[in-house]
């Protein structure tokens, strides 16, 4: 009897490639340049490197190192817990005033819950900016100010 006859026999397996060699990408050319800038620091080599040019205000004898796009977050809550209570005074049809009153009911419920949620701190983004590192700080500039 033929394997091919053989629903249950074993298949050869196909013969496979060797996996793509990596791509180089933007990544590692920054983790690149971060070992090599740590490798400086490390010998007391840090001065002889070329500053990187940068948008902020730096001090006299300080050397920046590093600049890219950065977000800022903050831990914080949005509110205090506070929100908008609506009393509904309705007149008419028991169905109409039940209605009302069921529909005012179900949006307090809904701004005190969302209240409670935005009472709670978390992580927020402050927006995007430049970040600078230098060899001594690292400097956060965005359109509203800046803090180092």
């Amino acid at each position: 009897m033929e394997d091919m006859d053989n629903p249950y026999a074993v298949k050869p397996i196909a013969q496979q490639r060797p996996p793509a060699p990596p791509v180089w990408t933007a990544l590692d050319d920054h983790l690149l340049y971060t070992a090599r800038v740590v490798h400086d620091l490390l010998q007391g080599r840090l001065s002889e490197r070329p500053p990187v040019p940068s948008a902020a205000r730096l001090e006299p004898g300080e050397l920046s190192v590093a600049v890219g796009p950065a977000s800022r977050f903050t831990w914080r809550a949005l509110g205090d817990g506070t929100y908008r209570h609506s009393n509904v005074v309705a007149f008419g049809q028991p169905a109409f005033v039940i209605g009302s009153l069921v529909g005012s009911a179900l949006g307090n419920a809904a701004r005190r819950n969302r209240a409670a949620a935005d009472a709670q701190p978390r992580w927020v983004a402050d927006g995007p900016g430049q970040l600078t590192v230098t060899n001594r700080r690292a400097y956060f500039g965005q359109a509203q100010g800046f803090s180092d």
